[in-house]
Formats: structure tokens, C-alpha cells, sequence
């Protein structure tokens, strides 16, 4: 027997930073360089990893549909590994659903355990290389935070400003922190998002990263919770007390391109991303870069599109101009459309250190988000504006929400 796969998918109350976008579709499966970002992730790990039983989707919607009907296509078209959604009635927090379903999921070599809004080079391959070499408990990918906005560069095309960097300290205290000796890959201490009193210096003997959200697990991991619940945190509850106790808890590090999904903004990033590893260049010069288009879309003679998403069965009329923009299903825009948001390295900074709801306004005010079924008529200026369903735009529109 291989590795079985637990992929997190969360539920109706997480994903609130990416609205609009999640009102009528989870976040996991909306489409980012033409599939979701789930089945990129599967894709990535099924051609790495030759031993892989089975897929399990993690999640508490209380429509599980969608997701149901994810795993049959899946299953269609990976007839070799079982595919299956596993619904929690509640939520049990990050590792509630592990502990619950843990007779199913713990069987084999262990289980590869992923949160599924992280976006990276995945490397799936070298973290279980790693994993069976040092016959860990548990090993969890540790990313270098300082590298992040760097790969950002290395990747996409993005304008620099004055903001062109990105504060350790800030990026540490919006996610769990990893201590490992540079001379060891053992994790010496684990601190869940530690406040801003937490001091870290990063010219010391010890490597200070982030944690990057994969891990392999096997079923010794429970052994250090205290007592039986029904909510139970893999960062608090389980990894918190994983250096105190006697498993082997280590840290394959990297210095990967890694992102998550959290907003629109990161949608765009993200479908850049994936765009030029899959090398997708159109025939029209002037569509691209970072431009992935849906089924049944017609765009006008003239028109100038790049660093978009496009649904499907939009159209859009000639000479238009379309940059730092996501399109939604079914919208239609007239012809001499001006599409536009803005976005700097000081967009992307803040997007990463951004952590919650609240604000989130300001972030996506830097691209145009048209949702579904909107007329935008023409000669229309659309500027880092956000258009809820169903609606006609009649006047220029920036700087605002229009529901």
C-alpha cells in the first residue's frame, strides 16, 4: 500500500476574503489557469508520487454537491486512484476530520496532508523522498518567508515601487513559524501566528520559516493531544506539542514560489503562475501575457487583453482593453471597454501579510472583479472596481463597489 491523500477544503464559513468570487462557487473549485486550483495540486502530486491510493477531499459545506460531483470526474479521469469527498457535520477544525476519520484515512505509508489554498512548485516528490529517508512522524514544508515577494518577481510582472519588500517579522506573525537548526532538519519549536513580541532574528544558527501548509503524517500524531474533543487544531493542538514529545518531527526546506488563495487578487496570481508553468502562449499578439480564457468566448477585432481571467461565454467587443481584471461567467462588454486594475509590489506585500476579513476592501480595490451576468456597455472606463451579479454599467465606474 502507498500514501493516501487529504486534501483541506474547508466550508461555507471560511473563504470570506475571496467574495465575491465564492458567492456561488467554494473557492477551491473556481477556475484558475482553466481548471481549479484542487485539481492542479492533484495533478502536480499524481505525476510525482507513483504510490497513491487514494484522494480524500476534507470539508463541512453544507452543499457538498459540487465537491461530490468533483471526485466523479476525477475518478473518470484517474480510474486508478479512489476519489471520495468526506463531509464533517460541523466544523472540526484542522485536524477535527483527521482524528474523525482516522481509520479510513491512516492506512499505508501514512497520508499526504495538504491545505488546499496553498499554491506552490509543490514538491511533492522530494518532501516524501525526504519524509521515508529520515523516518519521520511527521514532516511539514517549511518555506523561507523572505523569498516570497523575490519568487513573485521571478515569476510574474509586476511594477516595482517604493514598497518593493516585505517585512519578516510582519509575514512571521500571520502564520505559523517554524525553528529548526541550520545544521539539523529537526523542528526545535513550532509558534502558531506568534504575536508581535515574538522577536525573530534571522542571523542566528537557526533557520526561521513558515509554515507552508503540506505535511506527511502517519497516526502517532494523536499521541500528544490532551484528552478527547470534538475540535481539534493540527497547528495548536498537534504541532505545538510535537517538539516536546518523542516523535521525529522534521522540516523539509524550501525555497519553492508559495502563495495561498485568500482573495481575488491572489486568484490573479496565482493563474499567472500556473499559466507560465504550463508554458500557454495564444496565437493572438494581443492576448497575454497571463491571460486564461473559458469556453464560448468571443473577443472583439483590437482588443488588448493581459493578466486577466476569463469565464465562460463572455463577450467582448472590439478595441477593447482588459489588464489586472477577472471576468465572470456570462458578461458581456461593449466595444472601446477600458477593464483595469492596478497592481504593484506593494499590492502583493500587502496581500500576504493579510490575514482576515476585515479591510479586505482595500486589497481588492486594486483589480476589477465583474461577477456574473453583467452588461458593461460601451465605451465604458471600469477602474480596481468590484461588480456584483447582474448588473449594467451605464457610467464609468473606479474606486467602487457596485451591488
Amino acid at each position: 500500500m502507498g500514501y493516501n491523500v487529504v486534501i483541506l477544503v474547508g466550508g461555507e464559513t471560511t473563504g470570506t476574503r475571496f467574495r465575491p468570487l465564492s458567492i456561488n462557487s467554494p473557492k477551491l473549485l473556481f477556475a484558475i489557469a482553466g481548471r481549479p486550483l484542487i485539481e492542479h495540486i492533484i495533478d502536480s502530486l499524481i505525476s510525482q508520487v507513483k504510490e497513491i491510493d487514494n484522494v480524500f477531499l476534507l470539508g463541512f459545506y453544507k452543499d457538498s454537491s459540487k465537491f461530490v460531483q468533483f471526485t466523479k470526474d476525477m475518478e473518470n479521469k484517474l480510474p486508478h486512484i479512489g476519489f471520495e469527498y468526506l463531509s464533517e457535520a460541523n466544523s472540526k477544525g484542522t485536524a477535527g476530520g483527521l482524528y474523525y476519520f482516522q481509520d479510513k484515512l491512516f492506512q499505508g505509508k501514512g497520508i499526504v496532508f495538504i491545505h488546499g489554498d496553498i499554491i506552490c512548485d509543490y514538491p511533492f516528490k522530494k518532501l516524501v523522498d525526504f519524509h521515508e529517508k529520515h523516518t519521520s512522524n511527521v514532516t511539514i514544508l517549511g518555506i523561507n518567508p523572505l523569498t516570497i515577494v523575490e519568487n513573485f518577481k521571478k515569476y510574474l510582472s509586476v511594477k516595482a515601487d517604493d514598497s518593493d519588500q516585505l517585512v519578516g517579522d510582519n509575514i512571521n506573525n500571520k502564520f505559523g513559524t517554524i525553528v529548526s537548526p541550520k545544521s539539523s532538519v529537526n523542528v526545535e519549536h513550532y509558534v502558531e501566528k506568534p504575536s508581535k513580541d515574538f522577536t525573530i532574528q534571522f542571523n542566528t544558527k537557526f533557520d526561521i520559516l513558515i509554515n507552508g501548509g503540506i505535511y506527511i503524517l502517519d497516526k502517532k500524531i494523536f499521541e500528544v493531544l490532551k484528552g478527547r474533543r470534538e475540535e481539534i487544531s493540527l497547528e495548536w493542538d498537534i504541532l505545538r506539542n510535537l517538539p516536546d514529545s518523542d516523535l521525529k518531527f522534521n522540516v523539509f526546506k524550501d525555497n519553492v514560489f508559495w502563495y495561498n488563495l485568500k482573495t481575488p487578487l491572489s486568484a490573479l496570481l496565482a493563474n499567472g503562475f500556473f499559466l507560465k508553468q504550463q508554458n500557454a502562449v495564444y496565437d493572438n499578439e494581443n492576448i497575454g501575457p497571463n491571460v486564461s480564457i473559458g469556453k464560448n468566448v468571443i473577443i472583439g477585432k483590437g482588443t488588448r487583453i493581459k493578466n486577466a481571467i476569463i469565464g465562460d461565454n463572455v463577450v467582448i467587443g472590439d478595441n477593447s482593453f482588459i489588464n489586472n481584471a477577472i471576468i465572470s461567467n456570462n458578461v458581456k462588454i461593449g466595444k472601446w471597454g477600458r477593464i483595469e486594475g492596478t497592481i504593484t509590489n506593494a499590492t502583493i506585500c500587502r496581500d500576504v501579510i493579510h490575514t482576515n476579513s476585515d479591510g479586505n476592501i482595500r486589497l481588492i480595490n486594486n483589480i476589477v472583479v465583474l461577477c456574473e451576468n453583467i452588461s458593461v456597455l460601451q465605451d465604458i472606463f471600469v477602474f480596481n472596481s468590484i461588480v456584483l451579479p447582474h448588473k449594467e454599467l451605464k457610467f464609468d465606474t473606479k474606486y467602487e463597489i457596485v451591488m
